[in-house]
């Protein structure tokens, strides 16, 4: 009854905040995804969050076979455990990373806690790098708009400028519903060769708008999961000549990893490339409440981008203290966890038992 009682109580609370929900439901596979690292991962379950977003979707009549489909992914979700990867302690570490130089001070106590603490840095092979952003021409590098309205006008001008120019275009928004509100507009209909590239199409589908992206006069529209790893290689000499791929991110992101990551889907391999901002007031608001579309105004290029990135760096750090607040507020599960597994391959049925409800009613 204890238990019964405690997951109904997950259900409550989950089914109360499910409408800030963010998942992705691929139809080829009939699975409910999350966005993880750069790709989106269908193996994810979030408790009951997981559950409703699976009711919804064959609310919305997306399923295929729904009875048997939710019959799969409906039930009781009794955790067995609790572990904390934090825990793990190999003998050895390794990686390689192209934005390192973008660590924070909590990144860095971290690896240094792991016993990552020898590093070697190799120059680019393709030496200096022709990047452009704050440095370029112009008044339109970052920008702040009031209204959705105005920021959707602003992305479509910006894209439009630079496809007459003869070079190619991409834009990215940080997710699907507002990439999909952007392409339901009339805004979208004013661009000519576009293309989108979500995280639902194909292999085949993505590889060729992928390739066809940094060709002259293309605007390819996606989102900030593409804007790691994908290799937006151009090789038409008329974008090269002009200044090459743009790219027009158009969130800030929360970390400032991610933005040099979408940077660098431009500028490739010593090539030229450059890079714009524009933004929306009301999107700004999750980590600043100080920078409007008025203000930014009042503000150099430079200025308003050191305020923003310091916006960033401060919810950052807020978020870093959650992680480790949560790390330490999962210690005890963690123990009774070993202490349950321990006691089931000891065979003491009884303090299993014990351990074990303790968890599931946690």
């Amino acid at each position: 009854k204890k238990l019964l009682e405690h997951e109904v109580g997950k259900m409550c609370r989950d089914v109360s905040l499910f409408a800030e929900h963010k998942y992705d439901f691929d139809r080829a596979i009939n699975r409910v995804g999350y966005k993880r690292m750069d790709c989106m991962d269908y193996h994810i379950c979030k408790g009951y969050l997981t559950a409703f977003a699976y009711l919804n979707e064959a609310a919305k009549g997306n399923l295929r076979n729904p009875e048997n489909t939710l019959d799969t992914q409906l039930g009781l979700q009794v955790r067995c455990g609790y572990h904390l990867y934090s825990d793990i302690k190999p003998a050895c570490i390794l990686g390689v990373s192209g934005t390192v130089e973008a660590l924070g001070a909590y990144e860095w106590e971290v690896m240094n806690k792991y016993g990552i603490d020898v590093y070697t840095r190799m120059p680019s092979v393709y030496g200096h790098s022709n990047f452009h952003f704050l440095d370029q021409a112009g008044e339109k590098q970052l920008v702040v708009e009031s209204t959705n309205d105005a920021y959707f006008r602003e992305i479509t001008d910006a894209a439009k400028k630079v496809v007459n120019d003869g070079r190619a275009v991409i834009v990215l928004f940080d997710d699907n519903p507002t990439l999909q509100a952007y392409a339901s507009s009339a805004y979208y209909a004013k661009l000519v060769n576009k293309a989108i590239l979500d995280e639902t199409m194909s292999h085949e589908e993505k590889d060729y708008i992928v390739k066809k992206a940094a060709t002259s006069g293309q605007v390819t529209l996606t989102t900030a999961i593409f804007g790691r790893g994908t290799d937006f290689q151009c090789y038409d000499e008329e974008v090269l000549k002009k200044g090459g791929v743009h790219i027009i991110q158009t969130f800030l992101s929360e970390s400032k990893m991610e933005e040099i990551q979408i940077q660098g889907r431009t500028a490739r391999q010593g090539a030229e490339g450059t890079y714009s901002m524009v933004l929306c007031e009301e999107h700004l608001k999750k980590m600043t409440k100080d920078i409007t579309a008025e203000s930014a105004r009042r503000l150099t290029k430079t200025e308003l981008y050191n305020r923003l990135d310091k916006s960033r760096q401060l919810y950052h750090e807020q978020a870093c203290t959650f992680v480790e607040e949560s790390l330490k507020s999962n210690e005890e599960f963690h123990k009774l966890t070993h202490k349950c597994f321990d006691a089931l391959l000891s065979g003491n049925r009884e303090l299993a038992f014990e351990s074990g409800q303790s968890l599931w009613c946690k």
